[in-house]
């Protein structure tokens, strides 16, 4: 396909993991993909290079740690550009907190916790370490929100709603948040964490992939010493001891509107569109 583009017209490939380049998502808690997954990407590449086009490639990417697997890979030859991922307008617009709450049916007298993710069973997406915290002691002192296919907890002090599309309680349940734990060990640029980020909600999470960009300690959010599940948990308990996320609300949502602005993103496009137009 890509071939073909390059026979009419500059190509920018937009990278939102590295199938591309290595035959599977990111480098690690991935499956490792078998020889003819790897012998396609690396005949696609041959063919590219031995039949240059007079129109250029390049790619964009959404998070600075992607550019640089991307310049260690395959696309050492091509311009790769990082371009943040845009939210719409209306995820900054500020809700009461306390209704939220109280609309999704949560206690005023103890922190939220929310964890999101399309399949939160997935080992990928903290899955095994997400369902260690829910069983914990962590429960007795703070209140968790579950969004989600793969967690089915439903107990007093854990409310699970499912995997949800709705815009609207989606946002409620940003907004209902005190705190957004992602246990990932490895993400390009989540969007639930720039979608936390932009209701003002801190995140905490471990320092791996992009998350390193967004999640700035004591300014949006705080990240784990390592990748290890202990460290997350220290973590989490020394900021619902010390209600750290109180004082973070306006810095993390300045954080996000900086980095995820859509006129913004839209004029890094556009710009990158005509330099590659006027090759």
């Amino acid at each position: 396909m890509v071939h073909t583009a390059l026979q009419f017209a500059p190509v920018i490939w937009t990278l939102h993991d590295c199938w591309s380049f290595l035959s599977k998502i990111y480098p690690s808690h991935c499956p490792i993909p078998n020889k003819n997954e790897e012998s396609e990407i690396i005949k696609f590449w041959k063919v590219l290079k031995s039949k240059p086009s007079k129109f250029p490639l390049s790619a964009v990417t959404p998070s600075n740690w992607m550019n640089q697997q991307c310049s260690n890979s395959f696309w050492n030859d091509y311009e790769v550009k990082t371009i943040h991922n845009p939210l719409p307008d209306w995820y900054f617009k500020p809700l009461d907190r306390d209704s939220c709450k109280q609309a999704l049916g949560l206690s005023l007298e103890k922190p939220v916790i929310l964890a999101i993710a399309g399949n939160l069973s997935e080992e990928r997406k903290g899955g095994v370490l997400l369902h260690d915290i829910l069983k914990s002691s962590l429960t007795e002192s703070a209140q968790f929100l579950i969004i989600g296919d793969g967690v089915n907890l439903q107990e007093e002090k854990i409310k699970s709603l499912g995997y949800i599309q709705d815009e609207i309680t989606l946002r409620i349940s940003y907004y209902a948040a005190d705190i957004l734990l992602h246990p990932a060990q490895v993400d390009n640029l989540p969007n639930t964490v720039a979608e936390s980020m932009s209701c003002g909600t801190p995140v905490l999470a471990f320092p791996t992939g992009g998350l390193t960009e967004m999640v700035i300690p004591n300014e949006s959010g705080w990240l784990a010493k390592d990748l290890k599940k202990e460290s997350l948990v220290k973590s989490l308990s020394l900021v619902i001891e010390n209600k750290s996320y109180e004082g973070l609300r306006q810095s993390t949502q300045k954080k996000a509107n900086n980095m995820f602005n859509r006129q913004k993103i839209a004029a890094e496009y556009l710009k990158m569109f005509e330099s590659q137009i006027s090759q």
